[in-house]
This record gives C-alpha cells, structure tokens and sequence, in this order.
C-alpha cells in the first residue's frame, strides 16, 4: 500500500534456513534489523557510489542480502552474474575474470574454488567472509595472493540474526589460532557467551 507506514517490527522478509537442526522454517527478519544491519555495513566496510558488488550467488542464500541492500541503499553497483550451468556458485570464477568489483561478500568454499588465482591486478579491494568457519591459513594465502593491501572481515551471525552480527577484520601478523577470529557485536547487537546449561 503506497500510504502506509513501515514500521521497524513489521516483516522484512522471510529467509528459509534449516540451521543445525536440519528441519527447514522460515526465519522472520524485522525491517528494524534489516536497517540496523544494512546501515552498519555502509559504514563498516566504506561503501560509496563508486563501490561495486557483485551478485552471483541465488537470492534464496542470506548473503545476498548484502550483495543486494547495501549497494542499494549506498549507491553503490551490482553486477549481476548468471549462476553456471555446470554448477552452483561457479560464477565466483566469472566474477574474478571480469573483474569490475572491488567488494565481495562470499563463502570460505568460494574462497577455496579460487585460491590460486592471481589476484594482482585484481580490483578487489574488501572482502566479506562468512557462512563457515574460517580458516587462518586460507586467509593469509588469499592475503598473499595480493599485490596490494586487501581487507578481509569474517563476518558471523545465523540467519536469524540478520546476516551478520558479530565481525572480525583479519590481522595477518596476530590471528594466529586455527580459524580466523568470529569478533565482536556489530553496532546495537549483543552476543553472549554460555554454558552446556545456558548460563553466561
């Protein structure tokens, strides 16, 4: 309705996960979390009018959200990229060879498919991680892979949570454990650590 108010508890859409419990449902995402994280993300990784992402994953995957709303609501570009016929998320190598993007949110499975490509004259400039664990040593031979500073985030949350939630920015010379750290609450998140009976 063209009159009505949007108001921040109404729905903003609705994302099928089947999470760890392997039973599908259907995750309400209110319009006030959708801005809180949209809006942080603009901000956190510097996107401008002059920012280009790409879209090459199916929509029905939760990082689309934010290949698709924080260039929109940026400014910023989306190119978007036939999923391969050969396979799902193969466009990662389409988007690589035409390289006209210089943001990138992606998986650590994406990251393995292209990790020995040579990125040097790559125009990426940031890069979003997320969906799975993170591993250290993948993300210093992605960093390697560059002959100019990338910034890496490993950006954490369940899909019911918005996305993203918790985010990390890869230090090469201090993130020394096994996997890449998860970080710390976005801006108005909280995140809590508990025991095997729930208590902080």
């Amino acid at each position: 309705k063209p009159n009505e108010t949007i108001l921040p508890e109404r729905l903003g859409y609705i994302m099928f996960t089947s999470g760890s419990t392997g039973r599908p449902k259907g995750v309400q995402i209110s319009q006030r979390a959708l801005a809180n994280y949209i809006n942080w993300a603009g901000q956190e990784y510097g996107i401008t009018d002059q920012s280009t992402f790409p879209l090459f994953t199916t929509i029905d995957f939760d990082l689309t959200v934010t290949s698709i709303f924080v260039p929109l609501t940026t400014g910023a570009s989306i190119v978007v990229y036939e999923e391969s016929a050969t396979g799902p998320d193969l466009a990662i190598f389409d988007v690589i060879e035409d390289n006209r993007a210089d943001i990138i949110k992606l998986t650590p499975s994406h990251l393995n498919l292209v990790k020995e490509r040579d990125f040097n004259n790559s125009r990426l400039r940031t890069m979003i991680v997320g969906g799975e664990d993170f591993k250290r040593d993948l993300a210093q031979s992605i960093t390697e892979s560059f002959s100019h500073d990338i910034k890496i985030y490993n950006e954490y949350g369940p899909t019911e949570a918005t996305v993203g939630c918790i985010v990390h920015r890869y230090d090469s010379p201090n993130d020394l454990s096994k996997s890449v750290p998860i970080g710390k609450p976005i801006a108005n998140m909280q995140a809590y650590i508990l025991d095997e009976n729930l208590n902080p």
